[in-house]
């Protein structure tokens, strides 16, 4: 019940908030921290399912007694470890991140990665904050 509910609470987040903000109105200097991503790793969760009940009462209306289809959604999202001044985070982005250090800043829905699309356009990425915890002096 507890995976349920955080698949749900990460889905939300991911789906929630605008994901990329194209070059419009993009200013670097709006970005004054530096984010280094340590580990990048692709999650792949059943969310729960969806059922298609409109289909079963079509089919009913028709005279043909069936049942409604069920198939399990799935949920694709990037877990990201990020170290930002004295902090790790744990980051869940809807965009695949290569490893290195990329401008970033704190908003009320997470944080915001500033990268490049292919064309070479600023892209601000939002992520989910999954965990925090502070870096531990090497």
């Amino acid at each position: 019940m507890k995976t349920n509910l955080t698949s749900l609470a990460i889905l939300i987040q991911l789906l929630a908030q605008p994901m990329l903000a194209k070059d419009r109105k993009i200013n670097p200097a709006d970005y004054p921290l530096t984010a280094t991503i340590t580990t990048v790793e692709e999650v792949s969760e059943t969310t729960g399912a969806r059922i298609n009940e409109r289909l079963s009462e079509t089919l009913n209306k028709k005279g043909v007694h069936g049942s409604a289809r069920i198939r399990n959604v799935t949920t694709t999202y990037y877990a990201l470890t990020a170290r930002i001044g004295d902090k790790i985070y744990e980051l869940h982005s809807g965009m695949r991140f290569g490893l290195g250090e990329f401008p970033a800043r704190v908003t009320k829905f997470g944080i915001d990665l500033l990268t490049t699309d292919a064309k070479g356009r600023l892209v601000a990425v939002s992520s989910g904050i999954a965990k925090e915890s502070l870096a531990t002096a090497k």
